[in-house]
């Protein structure tokens, strides 16, 4: 896959009128003041690399699903999925922690990771049913049927992501990375049961 150009007129247009919308939603929002400035300080960084970010609700499950980072040949997005729910101090912060989570996946494909070999095992993760399967604690439950170099290299872009998302709240001198290590590492258990990787 090409890796990454700069974004034209189009996609800045389109990223900064999603970033004007999830700014306006911050704004309604019952969010701390140090979620909702790394919040904005994110979605500016995104807005300028051209990556819009897109929100769309997940019926009406209680917790959030998470997101998505995208890219093809017409956009680079990132998709907040949201419960039918009012927002509040934990959710804006949970959804901050996805946003830069995402914005992981993005910095990792800038710098080259997304490989033909990850994007492959990432299409065959989506297509397998047990990836939207829940997952619980049950040993026993259905993994995913990937091998092992492709569990691999899902299990080593959802760290890299995490980890990018640490340094870039860590750079904007975010006061709850403790509370994003937990996320992280809940995730990152849940990635090794899914995918059958020993820790």
């Amino acid at each position: 896959m090409p890796g990454p150009v700069a974004p034209d007129s189009t996609a800045r247009a389109t990223a900064e009128a999603c970033r004007s919308e999830r700014e306006r939603e911050l704004d309604a929002a019952n969010g701390s003041a140090a979620d909702v400035a790394a919040y904005r300080a994110l979605l500016e960084a995104l807005a300028t690399d051209g990556v819009a970010v897109v929100a769309r609700a997940a019926g009406g499950l209680p917790q959030p699903l998470g997101g998505m980072f995208e890219r093809d040949e017409r956009a680079t997005r990132i998709t907040l999925v949201r419960p039918l729910r009012s927002w509040d101090i934990d959710s804006v912060r949970d959804e901050l922690f996805t946003l830069a989570h995402e914005a992981g996946h993005f910095r990792s494909w800038q710098e080259g990771w997304h490989t033909e070999a990850y994007l492959d095992a990432l299409d065959a993760l989506n297509h397998d049913p047990a990836a939207r399967a829940p997952i619980d604690a049950d040993p026993g439950a259905k993994r995913v049927a990937l091998g092992a170099a492709q569990a691999t290299l899902i299990y080593e872009e959802e760290a890299r992501a995490w980890q990018f998302a640490t340094d870039q709240l860590r750079a904007l001198r975010y006061p709850r990375l403790d509370e994003l290590a937990r996320r992280r590492e809940r995730s990152l258990a849940e990635y090794r049961l899914r995918l059958g990787i020993a820790e």
